[in-house]
């Protein structure tokens, strides 16, 4: 007989923890490595909140889609490193 252990999943991003300084800051930081200035990010993280990907919101705020692209996929690669995770904290009430 195989016995199972019971698994639990946590969404912890924007249930828990808040995350938007986190998704707020490495979008600057990127942007600024690509050598964009005066990015909005406030603006890209409400464009995030709506549902939009990286790459889209990263064209709502007037890149090109060859800079979102790029962008986007440094963006990717570098959201769950704990040098930006380090950013996140328990939303107001989480326990």
């Amino acid at each position: 007989m195989t016995r199972t252990t019971p698994t639990i999943a946590l969404d912890l991003d924007g249930t828990i923890l808040e995350t938007g300084r986190r998704h707020r800051d490495l979008a600057f930081d990127v942007c600024q490595r690509f050598g964009i200035f005066g990015f909005d990010s406030r603006s890209f993280w409400g464009h995030k909140r709506q549902g939009h990907s990286t790459q889209h919101a990263l064209r709502l705020e007037g890149l090109s889609a060859d800079d979102s692209e790029q962008i986007a996929q440094v963006w990717i690669d570098e959201v769950e490193d704990s040098r930006w995770l380090q950013l996140d904290a328990p939303i107001d009430g989480a326990l």
